[in-house]
């Protein structure tokens, strides 16, 4: 499911707040002393929220991970972004980027001892009965599954194209394989917080974007038509 996968990774990480494992607005480097990016103070004043929110200041102007070569895990991705540069302090500006949530699968790890994508298993997709639905690292793992996913397409000169999905590095950022019915459970939960495994307020806050933004947490929020909508490609 890509970056559906993003709003994913966002719910356990709230998780870990609900559960006071974490907080949101401390200095991920406590959790991460490793974490070092090409700045003065090496990003030490990135926090969960910045991250959470795709407003750590981190771009692919700035660390363009497409073109780079790819990591197997969150802790290789974490240690190659000891070469990227910001473009904006912290809090200051919304850049989408993909490694910001490589970077919250990490703590996770790091904080649970568990592998980012066994997390995903127990906490969130058990609880919400999708049982249909996994997680892997990178495509390539993604192609021995037991039942692999087809390839989807792609549209241009006005046909649809059948496409390979490249075997790229996916871990908390794009890593989630699904079924039409699981996502209807991802979403029921969504909209009524049933079952009750993370705080209505929590998960309004998952759903809401700082001032001046239209980035949640894994969501776009935007009106359409009269109509306040979530959502993401």
């Amino acid at each position: 499911i890509a970056s559906l996968s993003k709003a994913m990774t966002a719910a356990v990480a709230l998780m870990f707040v609900d559960q006071n494992r974490i907080d949101l607005d401390v200095p991920i480097q406590l959790y991460l002393p490793e974490f070092r990016i090409r700045t003065k103070d090496g990003g030490a004043s990135i926090t969960l929220r910045h991250l959470l929110n795709q407003t750590s200041g981190l771009s692919d102007a700035g660390f363009p991970e497409m073109r780079l070569s790819q990591p197997n895990s969150p802790e290789e991705r974490l240690s190659s972004l000891q070469s990227a540069v910001p473009q904006a302090v912290p809090g200051a500006e919304f850049h989408y980027f993909n490694s910001n949530y490589a970077i919250v699968a990490r703590i996770i790890e790091v904080l649970s001892g568990k592998t980012f994508e066994v997390v995903l298993e127990e906490e969130l997709f058990k609880p919400l009965n999708m049982k249909s639905t996994t997680a892997v690292r990178t495509y390539a793992l993604a192609r021995k599954l037991n039942r692999p996913p087809i390839d989807g397409h792609v549209a241009a000169y006005g046909r649809a194209w059948r496409w390979h999905e490249p075997d790229g590095f996916l871990s908390g950022h794009g890593g989630v394989i699904s079924t039409a019915a699981d996502m209807g459970r991802w979403l029921n939960w969504q909209m009524t917080g049933q079952p009750n495994i993370l705080t209505p307020e929590l998960l309004t806050l998952m759903q809401t974007p700082p001032p001046g933004s239209v980035y949640a947490m894994g969501w776009f929020r935007q009106n359409r038509e009269g109509k306040t909508v979530l959502w993401h490609d």
